[in-house]
């Protein structure tokens, strides 16, 4: 008998999939959005002389840390994931004027995406922006580089990103209105030697199961034994492609196989607030 048997919601197979593209197309990543697909992945949409000056400009950043929550790699920016709000917002003021000189001599592709999508909401008068809390804002992405872990399956264990945006340490935080709406993960990969795939579930877990592994507030991590029965997407990531997804499915980052090996991304979370604004954090 499984004893951490994981129940929840599973979307419909016309829902479950995420639709490539070999450029930026913001009609589907505004389905992820809206619930109509699982999400949207932009083949080669960074080019490549990009990544080169942002992968430089990352690992000789003066900036660069190591995570100490458990979770490995190394970093630039700030996360809310498990801190108290004052101590999240406080570091991300201090980051929020230091992320830009990662775009250093090349396009800033992370503003490039929100004005694109900014353009396709202007119809509807809503805005993309960051989270707040009163007049502070969220920190508006994170970077970081996995390393390569030969005798682990996962660089990033299978996860539920649902969970943290109901951290009561965290009361009162705007991310905490999008919790009923997609959460959207938003992934620019700048790196990947080695391999390091993301795997993706077909279950949005219940609060029963979190409660049941201890996860309700974190969602880190799900025993992935438990996850053999669910449909599962295993899509390869290349160094240029831009992807993002309903991250309240429970997903992982297969882990490079090398000790040389890493994988970097530029990322955030996005979901729809009351107003149905598009707002964002990390």
């Amino acid at each position: 008998m499984n004893t951490n048997k994981i129940t929840g919601e599973l979307m419909p197979t016309e829902v479950f999939k995420i639709i490539e593209t070999d450029h930026i197309n913001i009609a589907n990543l505004l389905d992820v959005f809206e619930g109509k697909i699982a999400g949207c992945l932009f083949r080669g949409a960074i080019d490549p002389e990009a990544c080169k000056i942002i992968t430089e400009n990352f690992w000789n950043s003066t900036h660069l840390r190591k995570r100490s929550d458990g979770v490995p790699g190394n970093f630039l920016g700030t996360y809310h994931y498990k801190k108290l709000l004052n101590d999240y917002l406080r570091e991300s003021e201090y980051f929020n004027s230091v992320l830009p000189s990662i775009f250093s001599n090349t396009e800033n592709i992370f503003q490039r995406i929100l004005d694109m999508l900014q353009l396709n909401l202007h119809s509807t008068q809503k805005n993309i922006r960051p989270a707040k809390h009163g007049t502070q804002e969220a920190c508006h992405f994170f970077m970081r580089s996995w390393p390569g872990q030969m005798a682990e399956d996962y660089a990033l264990a299978p996860h539920d990103d649902g969970a943290q945006c109901t951290d009561k340490k965290q009361a009162g935080f705007e991310i905490q209105t999008t919790i009923n709406s997609p959460i959207v993960a938003a992934n620019f990969c700048i790196e990947n030697v080695g391999g390091g795939n993301l795997h993706y579930w077909n279950i949005q877990p219940d609060n029963q199961t979190k409660k049941m592994l201890g996860v309700e507030e974190t969602g880190y991590p799900y025993p992935a034994k438990s996850l053999q029965e669910f449909t599962m997407i295993d899509l390869d990531i290349n160094a240029g492609d831009i992807y993002f997804f309903n991250g309240k499915n429970i997903h992982a980052v297969s882990s490079p196989k090398t000790q040389e090996s890493h994988r970097t991304t530029i990322s955030c979370l996005m979901g729809k607030n009351q107003n149905e604004d598009i707002i964002y954090w990390t």
